[in-house]
C-alpha cells in the first residue's frame, strides 16, 4: 500500500499524474490479477528556504594599494548559500596566492600590493557575486572594484 501524505509547511504542487500496473492478489488467495492505479505526482517548495540581499548598494569600491580591500558578497540565505565571485565577462575568478582569494564566507580580498604590481585584470575591473541554494540563483549588481593612490 501507497500512502501520502502531505506535511502542513510545505507547499506541494501537482505537476503531472503517474499510471502504474502491478499484480494484485485476488480475493486473498494466491491467484493474482493485475492492478492499476493512478498517483499524481508532486513537487514541494520549502517554505523554509529563501535567497535575498544583504545590502545591495555598494556599486563601487576604491581602496589603497597599500592597504588592500575586503568586498563580502552581499546576499545570504536559508539553508545557507553557495556564494561565488565573476568578473562582469561572467567568468568566475580564481584565487591567486597573495594577490586576490576569496573566502570561504564568499568575502573577496585584494591584497595589498606595490604600485609596480598593479594589474587591470584584478585591481581595476567590475565583479559580481552570485548566491545559490535549493531555492535558486541570485546575482549582485556589478560592483567596480579599482585601487586608488
Amino acid at each position: 500500500m501507497i500512502r501520502w501524505e502531505k506535511r502542513e509547511d510545505v507547499n506541494m504542487t501537482i505537476v503531472g499524474r503517474q499510471s502504474f500496473q502491478t499484480q494484485c492478489p485476488q480475493d486473498g488467495g494466491t491467484n493474482q490479477k493485475p492492478c492499476t492505479g493512478n498517483s499524481d505526482a508532486f513537487f514541494s517548495e520549502d517554505l523554509h528556504s529563501s535567497l535575498y540581499f544583504v545590502n545591495a548598494s555598494v556599486q563601487e569600491v576604491v581602496f589603497a594599494s597599500t592597504t588592500g580591500t575586503l568586498v563580502p558578497c552581499p546576499a545570504a540565505g536559508i539553508p545557507p548559500v553557495s556564494l561565488r565571485w565573476y568578473l562582469a565577462t561572467g567568468e568566475e575568478i580564481y584565487d591567486v596566492p597573495g594577490i586576490r582569494h576569496v573566502h570561504p564566507n564568499g568575502t573577496l580580498q585584494i591584497f595589498p600590493f606595490p604600485p609596480s604590481s598593479f594589474s587591470t585584470l584584478i585591481h581595476d575591473n567590475t565583479y559580481y557575486c552570485t548566491a545559490e541554494n535549493p531555492s535558486g540563483k541570485i546575482r549582485s549588481q556589478d560592483v567596480h572594484i579599482k585601487a586608488g593612490e
